[in-house]
């Protein structure tokens, strides 16, 4: 257990400088096994040509993402994101089991991660999504975007990472643009901090916490709420503080008293969705290599909860999400291929209609 902790200390250090491909050489240099994904993506700069979805694609999406033959619903039986907010709130409210002293929950959403690049993922060696599936756990179809000819809403990240987390959508919450500002609904950021559940916040993307997050931040100043909202610099900053947090007690957290542990992580990287908006969300390179590394990052942070010295007396909800798909170079519309998004989760979602029609209102 120790060995194992270092050398994931090690990796997520490197991790963490490697900015560029000078700075990763450098760690290399002084000794640091710095992640060939990782300098992969670093040294894959240039702009690769972008390959283009044809109609007949389009129409074929479903049966394509039927054929990767790893999802545990159909197309046409979609989750909505909303139930993610359910699934939290049922899993904290529910009795601890028998064995168990304290609720736990971790979210992490990979922005922009198309439901086909699930097969950029399948055969990867360390795969978050395929840790989740191998041990238990569920992969279903999802969908974003609202009720078509009812609250449709834009797939983007502010209103679609907002819906995940208040289980409304943009006519519950009011964001229905990534400039919009959340309104005073109740979303799990306050909800939970209000019950004692001790939360963390980590992303890189600025409008979160310049715009659409921040009644919430001035809220948690002032009620001192159990909350810290971290922005950092990007996926690996995020990545390093999240696993050093899993694995040791940290830092003075706003109203948190230094060494408190955290009970829910809400964690976001965005490198998937720069990745499509660079060069497109279908097939190129840079896209797919950023899949794996996102992946691969949700790999080490969920290996990172099961080497806790307190995981066997911990009862842990663990979802891997994603806010929307994207078309060519873009998205916000509501075409399938940005509708269709996914949900990993280590437990089964029941297939009834109080699930699959959720929607606070």
């Amino acid at each position: 257990m120790k060995n194992r902790f270092l050398a994931l200390l090690v990796k997520i250090l490197a991790i963490a400088a490697a900015v560029s491909v000078v700075q990763a050489l450098g760690l290399m240099c002084l000794g640091y096994n710095v992640p060939g994904k990782i300098i992969n993506n670093l040294t894959n700069r240039l702009k690769s040509p972008e390959l283009h979805e044809s109609e007949e694609d389009m129409a074929n999406y479903p049966a394509k993402l039927r054929d990767l033959g790893v999802f545990d619903n159909e197309p046409e039986e979609a989750l909505p994101q909303t139930v993610v907010y359910k699934l939290l709130t049922d899993h904290f409210s529910a009795p601890l089991p028998q064995g168990k002293t304290v609720k736990k929950a971790m979210v992490l959403g990979y922005d922009g991660f198309r439901a086909d690049a699930i097969g950029y993922v399948m055969e990867e060696e360390e795969s978050g999504i395929m840790r989740i599936k191998s041990r238990g756990g569920k992969l279903y179809h999802a969908f974003a975007g609202g009720i078509p000819g009812q609250n449709e809403q834009r797939t983007v990240t502010g209103p679609g990472f907002l819906t995940i987390f208040s289980g409304g959508w943009a006519d519950y919450h009011g964001v229905y643009d990534n400039s919009s500002v959340k309104n005073d609904c109740e979303a799990l950021f306050t909800e939970f901090p209000r019950q004692g559940v001790r939360t963390l916040f980590v992303a890189a993307w600025a409008p979160l916490f310049t715009t659409i997050y921040r009644p919430d931040l001035t809220l948690a100043v002032k009620e001192r709420l159990p909350l810290r909202f971290q922005r950092t610099e990007g996926d690996f900053e995020t990545y390093a503080l999240v696993v050093r947090q899993l694995l040791q007690s940290g830092g003075a957290n706003q109203a948190l008293e230094p060494d408190t542990d955290i009970d829910a992580f809400f964690v976001l990287l965005h490198s998937t969705d720069d990745a499509g908006h660079s060069n497109g969300f279908y097939q190129n390179p840079n896209y797919v290599e950023s899949c794996k590394l996102t992946d691969a990052i949700g790999y080490d942070i969920l290996e990172a909860i099961e080497s806790r010295e307190t995981y066997a007396q911990e009862d842990w909800l663990t979802i891997i999400v994603t806010d929307h798909g994207g078309y060519e170079n873009h998205h916000g519309g509501q075409s399938v291929v940005e509708r269709s998004i996914w949900l990993a989760v280590n437990q089964a979602v029941p297939m009834t209609e109080e699930y699959l029609k959720y929607a606070r209102k």
